[in-house]
């Protein structure tokens, strides 16, 4: 099993679709965009198969700095949050 970055996932959609390498390209470009518009309105994305993606409030905590030890105060924040379908067996 090898890693796939954002060209190597391009390469694979253009391969088995009619669609050219930009177009392709385009295409994943969109769906990220799409994604990224509905959870930061407070919607969620739900793909059947594939999993859920949507916004999730990450608490404000207190963090050590490694260099130094002292406390970091790390404020509240809002992250994209993905959560995979079940795998059918």
């Amino acid at each position: 099993m090898t890693d796939m970055n954002k060209s190597a996932l391009i390469e694979a959609v253009a391969g088995k679709t009619a669609l050219t390498k930009a177009q392709a390209r385009e295409a994943l470009d969109g769906i990220i965009a799409a994604i990224n518009a509905t959870t930061r309105n407070g919607g969620a994305v739900k793909l059947p198969g594939f999993g859920l993606f949507r916004e999730k409030t990450r608490p404000a905590r207190t963090a050590r700095n490694p260099q130094t030890g002292e406390d970091v105060q790390v404020p509240e924040r809002q992250a994209l949050h993905f959560r995979p379908a079940k795998l059918k067996s």
